[in-house]
């Protein structure tokens, strides 16, 4: 384990330095504001080739366990907000939300489908490469949500609300 956490921090290490690389080449923004649809689709293709990238440079590495990135493009101000997870993660049922501070610690967001017929997803937080560094949470997060806290998992609401998840 503590392997594929090293070599996991190596390849996150590697993809920091060379997105801007990446979205330089592939996300070029035309004069009109792109549609949603045309977001959405650059988004999943450049995800797809980073995807490939890291995979062909670290072939022995678990093409399942490569860090995640996610973007979020703003095309009225014509920038490229870009999410890079932080801490190892070994449940690839687990959908990568965001990589955001809150208060002084760092967390990975994620969310996966959940059982609670109230709130169809449950949220989880990851703060360190170990198995038990997670917060999760579905209704929790939805009521730290609603009340107007901040905490890792009402911002993993928050960011699923803002991104169509329901």
């Amino acid at each position: 384990m503590k392997k594929l956490i090293n070599q996991f921090i190596d390849i996150r290490a590697y993809l920091e330095k060379n997105v801007d690389d990446i979205l330089d080449v592939f996300l070029v923004l035309p004069y009109e504001p792109p549609t949603a649809l045309v977001i959405y689709n650059l988004s999943k293709e450049v995800s797809k080739v980073i995807e490939n990238t890291l995979h062909n440079k670290f072939p022995n590495f678990p093409k399942e366990l490569l860090p995640k990135v996610k973007f979020k493009v703003e095309p009225n101000e014509q920038t490229i907000q870009v999410d890079i997870q932080s801490f190892f993660n070994e449940d690839s049922k687990l959908s990568f939300l965001a990589n955001t501070d809150v208060g002084t610690k760092n967390y990975d967001l994620y969310y996966k489908k959940s059982y609670d017929i109230y709130v169809p997803y449950t949220f989880y937080a990851k703060y360190d490469h170990s198995l038990e560094s997670v917060i999760k949470g579905s209704r929790t997060a939805a009521e730290e949500y609603i009340t107007g806290k901040n905490t890792p998992l009402s911002v993993a609401f928050e960011i699923a609300q803002e991104e169509g998840v329901f």
